[in-house]
């Protein structure tokens, strides 16, 4: 998967960070963005926490509709396309709505 282009801008000494998904300027800070250890340059991820938040509950939504419908989940596949931090929050769904099933 190829990473967008993270643009910046510095105005008034203020830095700033595009979106990489809404692709609105905003503060760069731990208010509007994630800290990324891994990304050395800028240290936030580049997608803002909105549209993070947004992903994230898209991809629940997909996730437990495929639950309900009975559908068997090959966890690889969701795996290649999410981030570690989410895989973990996915994993807490699956297994809360699967002792949801067997109860």
């Amino acid at each position: 998967m190829k990473r967008k282009q993270v643009e910046t801008k510095i105005i008034n000494g203020v830095t700033y960070l595009k979106c990489t998904k809404c692709r609105e300027w905003k503060e760069l800070n731990e208010e509007n963005f994630y800290k990324d250890k891994t990304n050395e340059n800028i240290g936030f991820k580049s997608q803002c926490k909105e549209c993070k938040k947004k992903y994230i509950i898209k991809i629940t939504k997909k996730i437990e509709e495929l639950i309900k419908r009975n559908i068997v989940i090959n966890i690889k596949i969701i795996i290649k396309h999410m981030e570690k931090s989410i895989i973990k929050m996915v994993i807490q769904i699956l297994k809360y709505q699967i002792l949801k099933i067997t109860i």
